[in-house]
């Protein structure tokens, strides 16, 4: 019988890898194989996922939600919130307003448009304050996903307190930038957008979505 022992348990061992999907089958093919040996048999990693309640089922259709559960997404998120500071600190801190270059032609399209049939109130005001929540809708977004703890409101809290940085920094240091209150309620009503299209993209039910439970590291 101890000469024969390494066969059945390469027989086993494989049986219980092939089958891993099956949580009676993988059982059996260990237990077998323990039988055989006399002695506990390590089983292989599908298996001990299967024997400790692990789930090794594909996910649902919906990818991105299933994607968005895991806690490498919420630091991909953290990372992302902080990459999108740096184009804003240029944008926002340049000496000059950004769209002075192309003022001229964004007028000149605007009077076209006006004598094509477009409303009145759709001029270069109302241009500027829909790119200022534009700007801000992002932040929102990405914070809802990097903090998935906090609530929708939080998240336009921290786009307040952004833009009240950028805009005190504006007055006090940049004198060809105009600091504006209507900038802050734009920017802030921007990620208040950004952070309810990320609650509803996950379809949050009042908190964080729990995450998937992993297995143990093998020492």
């Amino acid at each position: 019988m101890n000469g024969k022992a390494p066969i059945f348990c390469g027989i086993y061992r494989s049986y219980g890898e092939t089958l891993a999907q099956d949580t009676t089958k993988v059982r059996l093919g260990v237990s077998i194989a323990s039988a055989a040996t006399g002695a506990p048999l390590r089983p292989s990693p599908a298996a001990y996922r299967v024997r400790h309640g692990y789930r090794l089922s594909r996910p649902p259709t919906d990818r991105l939600r299933v994607f968005l559960r895991y806690p490498r997404s919420q630091r991909v998120s953290q990372i992302t919130l902080a990459a999108i500071m740096v184009p804003l600190a240029f944008i926002a801190f340049w000496p000059t307003p950004v769209d002075q270059p192309v003022s001229g032609q964004v007028s000149q399209l605007l009077n076209f448009l006006r004598d094509h049939g477009i409303p009145r109130w759709v001029d270069y005001d109302f241009l500027e304050a829909l790119a200022n929540v534009a700007l801000f809708l992002p932040i929102g977004f990405t914070a809802a996903l990097a903090f998935p703890e906090k609530r929708w409101w939080q998240s336009g809290a921290l786009g307040l307190a952004i833009s009240g940085c950028i805009e005190l920094g504006q007055l006090l240091f940049l004198r060809d930038r105009f600091a504006s209150p209507s900038d802050v309620v734009t920017n802030t009503s921007g990620a208040i957008i950004g952070a309810l299209l990320s609650a509803l993209a996950l379809k949050k039910r009042g908190g964080p979505l729990p995450y998937r439970r992993r297995p143990p590291r093998r020492r």
